[in-house]
């Protein structure tokens, strides 16, 4: 269809002083422009994206679990949903009648996911419509009682093989993964290269001038040419 997908690999955090760190927040810049017989010539189109992009090459922070409170544990996590094990809940409040098990998820910014109440302290909650690679609390308190007697957290699964950040445009799309375990980014430009080059740059204000780019076509014997280079 005339599309070339051309991928190649950054480091988030380069030891080469002329490159800017991925690591962080920046705009992401993507150009094109024409192939000349000694190379790349002046960029004919250019787009920054509308806001900041963050990239973070930090792993995943691992799921908090109970180490002394095996109360409430988590069975099954996928990136959308947990199935949540309710294990011989002592309420520990002579005063307060446990008619009921109250069990709260929430976000890590409050927002509540579920709120349900059980009546068995041996049971299994399921919680859905998570959001995936994220962080959830879990609170079990007794009926009518404001004091936690179990909690834990856990973070749902990340989505397998799905891109980290996309770029779509009708001159080039993009994509990227980041792999915290080698501290790198894969990167994937698609666009018309049949007689073009394809851009890709980090920079701190949306403006080429001082940028991190990257540069890559195909030239007339085939070969792909990916250049690091830096915009002054």
């Amino acid at each position: 269809d005339g599309t070339t997908t051309i991928s190649f690999t950054l480091p988030c955090n380069s030891q080469d002083s002329a490159d800017i760190a991925l690591e962080g927040s920046h705009y992401l810049l993507f150009a094109q422009g024409p192939i000349t017989p000694t190379g790349i010539s002046y960029h004919v189109w250019r787009v920054a994206s509308d806001s900041l992009v963050t990239i973070s090459c930090r792993p995943p922070t691992p799921s908090p679990t109970p180490s002394s409170d095996p109360a409430v544990s988590i069975t099954d996590a996928t990136d959308s949903s947990a199935v949540i094990k309710i294990s011989n809940v002592d309420p520990g409040l002579p005063s307060v009648d446990p008619a009921y098990i109250t069990v709260l998820v929430t976000a890590q910014d409050g927002y509540v996911v579920l709120h349900t109440n059980v009546t068995d302290a041996n049971t299994h909650v399921l919680v859905d419509h998570l959001l995936a690679n994220t962080v959830y609390n879990v609170t079990v308190t007794m009926a009518m009682s404001s004091v936690p007697v179990a909690h834990m957290a856990f973070r749902t699964k990340a989505f397998p093989g799905e891109p980290d950040g996309t770029f779509i445009n009708p001159v080039i799309s993009a994509e990227w993964k980041v792999f915290p375990s080698r501290q790198e980014v894969h990167f994937e430009l698609s666009g018309d290269t049949s007689s073009n080059w394809l851009g890709f740059g980090v920079s701190e204000n949306a403006f080429m001038a001082n940028s991190d780019i990257v540069t890559a076509y195909i030239d007339n014997n085939g070969v792909v040419a990916v250049q690091d280079r830096y915009s002054r």
